[in-house]
């Protein structure tokens, strides 16, 4: 299973990871972990602050597509005018055919209608009349004459009909083609322009949940000057992953794998095969952060281990657990979907990033 793009996984933890108020009596034995928690809370308002920038970037990116997608919906505008001029002409030139061949045909099956009685009731013979044996002959003449003249009209303009419709046809399977096209730009620029305003709902809380970290950590920091204790400040960013990251939460050394088997490790976590409709397992206690849909991923778990830890648990295709549940290590969290062959994917997180999970899974 591919591994989780930061932009879909990311913003949801970072929304749900608030900041708790520093409201208990601070004795110097707690000192070290009042210093670790503003570590923390500084450390997650640079990580707001660089996931905001990224959405900002991609809405710039959106933006430039959507002009893209406007340009290209005018010329096309402009071609399904031109198809739809020519639709009308040839409509127009057909109906004129159409009209000079019935009256054609009128005029030709009246003639024939005449030339089919006068075979049926032919002229004596020249000794008999000699005046009804001439009129005869001019029958005869005007027959040979006219009857071929009439066919070679009735045929070209059956020709040009036809040569009409099929015109009409390509013209008609154009503008359909243009259509589409249209309806699949206009389409994807609703996507474009509601995915935009998503991204800056999102880019606008992920800069206020980064200054309201901003808040605490200073919040904090005076607390520790108000202990006499030195503030110190946050270290160079160490990177996307924290791969030396210290213990779990309560001393943890193991993780309880969300399905039997072994995992194959992915960029940013490690992914299980699971039976159709299997039960997956929490990988650990704690309280549900999240439990629902994550575009590209299905239904999504996200457990809260402890303060900055969480875990993510993605590709399910229905949860039992909601959100705010407290739930134990090993309780179904839910099911695979319905399709044999169907991967499940877990992360663990500490400060909103991905830290190697492998040690805590292995056997």
């Amino acid at each position: 299973m591919a591994r989780l793009r930061p932009v879909l996984i990311l913003p949801l933890m970072l929304a749900l990871a608030a900041p708790a108020a520093a409201t208990l009596q601070v004795s110097p034995e707690e000192a070290g972990r009042l210093q670790a928690r503003r570590q923390d809370e500084l450390s997650r308002a640079r990580r707001l602050r660089q996931d905001a920038r990224a959405v900002a970037e991609e809405i710039a990116r959106l933006s430039q597509e959507q002009a893209r997608l406007a340009l290209d919906q005018t010329g096309d505008q402009a071609t399904l005018l031109e198809q739809r001029a020519r639709l009308d002409a040839l409509r127009a030139r057909e109906t004129e055919i159409l009209t000079r061949l019935g009256a054609e045909r009128g005029r030709l099956s009246r003639l024939l209608g005449a030339l089919q009685l006068f075979r049926r009731d032919p002229p004596p013979a020249l000794l008999v009349s000699p005046d009804s044996a001439t009129d005869a002959v001019r029958a005869a003449i005007l027959m040979q004459a006219v009857t071929p003249a009439l066919k070679r009209r009735a045929d070209a303009l059956a020709a040009e009909q036809s040569r009409v419709l099929t015109l009409r046809r390509q013209a008609v399977i154009e503008s359909q083609a243009l259509i589409t096209t249209e309806s699949a730009l206009s389409e994807r620029g609703a996507d474009i322009e509601a995915l935009i305003a998503q991204r800056r709902a999102l880019e606008a809380g992920l800069s206020q949940d980064a200054d309201a970290a901003d808040a605490e950590a200073d919040a904090l920091g005076r607390r520790l000057r108000a202990l006499g204790l030195e503030v110190g400040d946050l270290p160079p960013d160490s990177g996307p992953a924290l791969r030396g990251a210290a213990g779990l939460p309560g001393g943890r050394t193991r993780l309880t794998p969300p399905l039997p088997g072994g995992f194959t490790p992915q960029d940013r976590g490690l992914s299980w095969r699971a039976e159709a409709l299997a039960g997956v397992a929490a990988p650990a206690e704690g309280r549900v952060d999240y439990a629902g849909p994550l575009e590209g991923w299905g239904q999504v778990v996200v457990l809260h281990l402890g303060g900055t830890w969480r875990v993510v648990v993605a590709g399910l295709g229905e949860t039992t657990v909601a959100t705010g549940e407290r739930v134990r290590e090993g309780q179904v969290l839910g099911r695979a979907p319905d399709a044999a062959g169907s991967d499940i994917y877990v992360e663990v997180r500490r400060e909103e990033r991905p830290v190697d999970p492998a040690r805590w899974f292995r056997r």
